[in-house]
């Protein structure tokens, strides 16, 4: 027994130690298995809880959060989700277009939550992550419909769906206080929140903002729209003015209410950021991309996950001891075979 209590202490320290050197190598893949275990157990990946309607628009169970119910809703962001696994197919069938179609059709209808006054998709159900009540406005959701209609166009040709995408473009326009997306930095930076409502401050979401900048970008590329050009150039302005206060230490904020950026939310955001100076470069962003990059490669991953603990990055930490673990086991097992041979 004492023999074995040793050598478990002995590989346990090797785990560490490769660990601390080789986590940030199996970070993406371990985090993907990690996601991919849990969701299977608990029903919680991305397209579990998601249902259809009768005129097979989805909707997704949100279940429970913070002891409160949200329940089975329409999101445009889940739209989204569904039209972008069909968009990223290689070859298309007639189904998947008439699918799309039917989203991009759909959408924009009262009954799921478009409002022809504003060009606003309302998200009525309450938020308990953000304080929020009752009902919201979400660039992102706002953004990825946008694309749902493009997609539609492109698989078309039919100009109805670039209308349809223009109407929803508009919304942006729409600030705040006044029940929309906006919020004024200053008269050329804007900022579009991904969680919306005059009942709570602005959280500001930095990875909702990049996304919805990019999919207001996919629309001006195709239409040449000056009210898009000038969305995509307030909101990049708005990034440059707020992004310093997402630093902290090296990593970012998820949002501007003291939530920090997991190490997937990281580099996910680091990515849209990149895109966003593929628009226009800018030297203020292009600082914060290389500084968090260069933490998110070169800190060891035990570090950044210790730094901000999260049930997210607490398990990715047991997931990636336990796979160490495991290979320093079977790399025992085969050196203590190979020298009893000998």
């Amino acid at each position: 027994m004492g023999n074995f209590v040793k050598k478990f202490f002995l590989l346990s320290f090797v785990s560490l130690i490769l660990l601390f050197f080789f986590g940030n190598a199996i970070e993406i893949p371990s985090e993907k298995a990690l996601e991919f275990f849990y969701g299977k157990i608990y029903r919680t990946s991305r397209y579990d809880g998601i249902t259809f309607d009768s005129n097979k628009m989805p909707l997704i169970d949100y279940k429970s959060h913070k002891g409160t119910h949200i329940g089975i809703v329409y999101n445009p962001l889940v739209v989204g989700w569904k039209t972008d696994e069909i968009m990223k197919k290689p070859i298309k069938t007639r189904k998947d277009t008439l699918e799309i179609l039917n989203y991009a059709e759909k959408m924009i209808l009262d009954s799921y939550g478009f409002e022809d006054s504003t060009g606003l998709l309302r998200c009525s159900f309450c938020w308990p992550r953000c304080g929020i009540k009752d009902y919201f406005y979400s660039s992102l959701g706002q953004g990825r419909a946008i694309q749902v209609e493009i997609s539609a166009f492109k698989l078309s040709n039919d100009s109805i769906y670039l209308r349809n995408a223009g109407k929803l473009m508009k919304g942006f326009f729409a600030d705040i206080e006044n029940d929309g997306i906006r919020k004024a930095l200053n008269d050329s930076s804007w900022w579009y929140e991904e969680y919306a409502s005059k009942s709570i401050p602005v959280c500001f979401v930095l990875n909702g903002m990049a996304s919805s900048v990019l999919c207001l970008n996919e629309y001006f590329q195709i239409t040449k729209d000056a009210a898009s050009e000038t969305l995509v150039n307030f909101g990049i302005n708005g990034i440059i003015e707020k992004i310093h206060e997402f630093d902290r230490e090296g990593y970012m904020f998820y949002d501007l209410q003291g939530n920090v950026c997991s190490p997937f939310y990281e580099r996910y955001t680091i990515s849209l950021l990149e895109k966003i100076i593929q628009i226009k470069d800018n030297v203020t962003i292009r600082k914060y991309i290389e500084k968090w990059t260069k933490y998110q490669n070169e800190t060891p991953y035990p570090i950044k996950a210790l730094k901000h603990p999260t049930k997210r990055s607490m398990g990715m930490l047991a997931f990636q001891f336990i796979f160490f673990l495991i290979a320093s086991a079977i790399l025992y097992f085969f050196i203590h075979l190979f020298s009893e041979r000998r």
